[in-house]
């Protein structure tokens, strides 16, 4: 178990992001509107806390606001294995470094720090994490909790729907070709993955019940910079409005999608 396993705790995490980070889509008063709320801590107080095990869903709502949220974890290490079952090797290694620190009795030294475990399962690097992990995790976890919006509107009949996507991926490229030998410092010539215009992730609320789309992405790092040189800066979070006319996605090579976290 780390952290991460508590909502509030993603919430935090979330309100530590630097507001030039943020992209709206689209740039309007509704989007920003939900943004501040979150990150701003005393507008985040008009939200009440619903997380709990014996809770009614979603994880947290606001009346005042008009807004109901529910947080979800996608991620690229998780798999189905040949016997159906999802699988993740990264949690399981964060779970046995997690044991091994209790029983070393490194939390009771510590009783008030907060674990974060950076952790290597030793799997070469497509096995331990990849574009096809990546793009069927997020359409697995956004699927299952799509379901459930019947119960949380149950709940919140007026309130528009909000899921707060904690996106712990790396960062993905579209190589020009395939290369056996990518290491760290590599140069190669792609076009960066742009997740929140990706047509394989954006069908997937394109036309639902959800009306916005949080979506947190502290981890995806790319020293990327275009023809003249100029660096690539991608966002750490982004406020999409389901409803709005969205910008033209992109349909990328599933073949030719590579990790820049080599």
């Amino acid at each position: 178990m780390d952290i991460f396993d508590n909502e509030i705790e993603i919430i935090e995490h979330f309100q530590n992001i630097d507001t030039s980070s943020v992209l709206l889509l689209p740039s309007t008063p509704e989007c920003e509107e939900l943004f501040m709320s979150i990150w701003d801590k005393d507008k985040w107080k008009t939200w009440r806390n619903s997380s709990g095990k014996s809770d009614p869903p979603p994880d947290f709502f606001s009346d005042a606001l008009g807004f109901m949220m529910d947080v979800m974890r996608v991620d690229d290490h998780e798999f189905k294995n040949k016997k159906g079952k999802v699988v993740n090797p990264t949690r399981q290694r964060e779970t046995k470094v997690t044991q091994e620190l209790r029983d070393a009795g490194v939390f009771e030294l510590f009783p008030n720090a907060k674990p974060f475990l950076v952790v290597d399962t030793g799997l070469p690097t497509h096995e331990d994490h990849n574009y096809n992990f990546y793009k069927k995790n997020f359409a697995r976890v956004v699927g299952t909790h799509k379901k459930k919006i019947s119960n949380y509107k149950a709940n919140h009949p007026i309130l528009r729907t909000v899921f707060f996507v904690f996106d712990e991926s790396s960062q993905y490229m579209e190589v020009k070709e395939k290369s056996p030998s990518l290491t760290v410092g590599t140069l190669v010539p792609a076009m960066p993955h742009l997740w929140f215009l990706d047509e394989e992730f954006v069908k997937e609320f394109r036309g639902s019940e959800i009306d916005y789309i949080v979506w947190f992405t502290p981890y995806k790092h790319c020293q990327a910079h275009d023809q003249q040189g100029n660096r690539l800066k991608l966002p750490e979070a982004v406020i999409i409005n389901t409803s709005e006319n969205f910008p033209k996605t992109i349909k990328y090579d599933n073949d030719l999608m590579e990790s820049a976290e080599v």
